[in-house]
């Protein structure tokens, strides 16, 4: 039976990752700040041990301290949150606004230093999930937005990705534990 905490968790989770109709991409850094570490409260922090899948057992890591350092654009804490699975939901709908969020706490400057530092090959994947905070309508604000306050990360995605990436599910990383 699912515990009434529980459930008012994910319900409120559910309601602050509510976007398009709310242009989430023009959210100020404090409630992205906050946003972020809902997302590590409830997909990370309170899935240690919980379940026999791997999304939802996840391992006593340093989560918090992790995405506070990101927050700050910390290239390492970037990268492991990027790369590990252990930060991840397992799904696309908790997921998909982490990056743009990051971004927009961290600053272009910051964001943009970290994607520089990533191999070439491996940029696309770190740069994938910015846009799906837009809806289809939104997209040519949401372009405009990203253009005109994150100039240099703006360069580096269109470099990446000269047309929308697909929606597609995150790509397990080499440590994911099958």
């Amino acid at each position: 039976m699912v515990k009434p905490v529980a459930l008012w968790s994910i319900l409120l989770l559910c309601a602050t990752f509510a976007h398009a109709s709310e242009r989430v991409y023009a959210q100020t850094p404090g409630a992205a700040r906050t946003a972020v570490l809902k997302y590590c409260r409830f997909m990370c922090e309170e899935n240690i041990g919980t379940s026999n899948d791997g999304w939802h057992n996840k391992p006593r890591l340093p989560y918090r301290t992790t995405f506070e350092a990101a927050m700050r654009g910390d290239a390492t804490a970037l990268h492991t949150v990027f790369t590990r699975w252990e930060y991840h939901s397992g799904d696309n709908e908790f997921w998909q606004g982490i990056p743009w969020r990051l971004l927009s706490v961290a600053g272009d400057a910051r964001f943009a230093a970290f994607v520089r530092s990533v191999p070439k090959a491996e940029r696309r994947e770190a740069l994938r999930y910015l846009p799906d905070l837009a809806d289809i309508a939104e997209q040519q604000a949401w372009e405009a937005f990203f253009r005109r306050h994150y100039p240099q990360t703006y360069v580096l995605y269109k470099e990446a990705w000269p047309t929308k990436p697909s929606n597609q599910a995150l790509q397990p990383t080499a440590d994911r534990r099958e």
